[in-house]
């Protein structure tokens, strides 16, 4: 499993009660709570399976009867780095509306090396136990799930040992 920081800036506009917010993570609400009008800001440390999450979105998720209500995703920050402008599908939420953050544009905030990385080799297990070795090179190896031995080898490496209790030596 693994794990990282979600910093969220918001704002809102309303009358009575602070509007409802909440975030999702593949498909699962991980976080509920009320925006102010003021600045509100947050950071979360959200858990997922594999190399990145499949989905982080952010709803406006209050079916209070007042009207003009908006809640405004001022910023979003992965682990420190904050996400490109157009990686909200929206920046402004009214009520029952949903804005997804594009994870295949923000995959270097995931620790996930881009194709600018240009690894010498990707060397991939099975989901079975897998003996895995690298290379010289700055290598990527994917353990995948099984109880593997994972040897990096020399270079700047980059190791993924998966599910199950897996051995990886530098």
């Amino acid at each position: 499993m693994s794990t990282f920081d979600l910093y969220i800036d918001l704002s809102s506009i309303y009358t009575g009660t602070a509007p409802a917010f909440e975030v999702l993570l593949d498909g699962e609400v991980v976080s509920s709570f009320s925006v102010g009008s003021s600045f509100t800001n947050t950071t979360l440390s959200l858990s997922y399976l594999g190399d990145a999450p499949r989905s982080l979105s952010f709803r406006f998720n209050d079916y209070n009867g007042e009207v003009n209500r908006s809640v405004t995703i001022n910023e979003v920050r992965i682990n420190g780095t904050p996400a490109a402008l157009g990686s909200l599908s929206k920046g402004v939420l009214l009520q029952g509306q949903e804005s997804q953050l594009n994870i295949a544009a923000e995959q270097a905030s995931f620790g996930i090396p881009g194709p600018a990385s240009s690894p010498d080799a990707i060397i991939n297990g099975t989901a079975g136990a897998d003996n895995l070795n690298g290379t010289t090179g700055d290598d990527t190896i994917n353990g995948f799930d099984g109880i593997d031995y994972i040897k990096a080898g020399s270079g700047n490496d980059l190791v993924n040992a998966g599910l199950d209790h897996d051995v990886v030596k530098g």
